[in-house]
């Protein structure tokens, strides 16, 4: 009889890295004595450290958390993009397509449109997080929950923070813009209705496309400003404002000025999303800062506070195709409006 898999989506591939960190040399022995027999094999094999989930010596496991974590990221949230594969020359459309009435007998224009070739490289974002091997041995579904959220977390957090931070102007061959770097920014008055007014009348590109991006808080304000914006439907998880779908994101930079609400064209993005790359240790020594530096630092024994790091690693690239199809709204804060 063949066992049934019930575990949650990507939860194998969580098993699988619990069993490579703890037993590397019998992770099957591992898995067995904790999820039972049935699944004992398929969970060994899941998780693959340092391989590419996504190369054919990945796992389906692995492939399914890499796709898991790309739906969480905005990259999967934002609908209408346009996924391209990396390093494959193709075409973006400079001025659009038109027709033209035509009198009786009278030759048809050509509807033709300017086109150039662009290619995306893949560049790569990282991460690393770290668990005290306590916490990664404790059993139940809470504990393997908890780091199916951190890994998640660290992936979409590094894509998401990088996709629309408008002070991400990127790296030459490292890191891609954001997409809301080079688009139209204009400061908040303060007044919801005349802030998604502006936005608006700036905003130049296709409405059948249109998305806006906000952070949970700056939705939850204008939520609760229907006298002055009308019915937004709008929430933690997004929603409508003025016919247009809405997701929300912490990535979206908030300070004590308020938070940006961006206007995007989805379907003038590209992107490309590929692999997924996990290594995990136990004796490697780590700077426990979030901006590592070169050269003598202080550094953090994983073997001697008995603690596991992982580094997870996606590769993506993105580039908006035209301008006026981004537009953000800077510094918008209602509260008590």
């Amino acid at each position: 009889m063949t066992a049934v898999n019930l575990a949650p989506t990507g939860r194998t591939f969580v098993r699988g890295l619990i069993a490579q960190t703890m037993a590397k040399d019998n992770a099957e022995a591992y898995a067995r004595n904790r999820w039972g027999v049935g699944l004992a094999g398929q969970i060994a094999k899941a998780a693959v450290p340092a391989m590419l989930a996504t190369d054919p010596a990945g796992t389906p496991e692995g492939r399914e958390f890499f796709a898991l974590a790309v739906a969480q990221s905005l990259l999967g949230r934002i609908a209408g993009l346009r996924r391209v594969p990396f390093n494959v020359r193709a075409l973006r459309q400079t001025s659009g397509i038109r027709g033209y009435w035509v009198g009786e007998g009278k030759p048809i224009p050509l509807s033709s449109s300017a086109m150039e070739g662009f290619t995306l490289a893949p560049l790569r974002v990282g991460s690393i997080i770290v668990q005290t091997k306590e916490a990664v041995e404790a059993y139940g579904e809470v504990a393997e929950a908890a780091l199916q959220r951190d890994l998640l977390t660290a992936l979409t957090a590094s894509l998401d923070d990088a996709f629309i931070d408008p002070s991400n102007a990127g790296t030459a061959d490292e890191v891609p813009a954001s997409v809301t770097n080079g688009g139209t920014q204009i400061a908040s008055t303060g007044n919801a209705k005349t802030d998604i007014e502006r936005l608006f009348a700036a905003y130049e590109g296709n409405y059948r496309t249109a998305v806006i991006a906000m952070h949970p808080l700056t939705a939850v304000q204008i939520g609760l400003l229907d006298a002055q914006v009308g019915d937004t439907k709008l929430g933690v998880q997004g929603g409508i404002l003025a016919g247009v779908p809405v997701v929300c994101s912490e990535s979206v930079p908030l300070d004590s000025s308020g938070a940006g609400i961006t206007l995007l064209d989805a379907g003038s993005i590209a992107y490309a999303a590929r692999d997924f790359e996990l290594a995990v240790s136990g004796e490697a020594s780590l700077q426990m800062a979030d901006d590592p530096t070169d050269g003598a630092t202080t550094q953090v024994s994983l073997f001697q506070t008995n603690c596991v790091a992982w580094k997870g690693i996606a590769t993506a690239n993105w580039e908006v195709q035209g301008s006026g199809r981004v537009v953000t709204i800077t510094g918008a804060n209602y509260a008590g409006a």
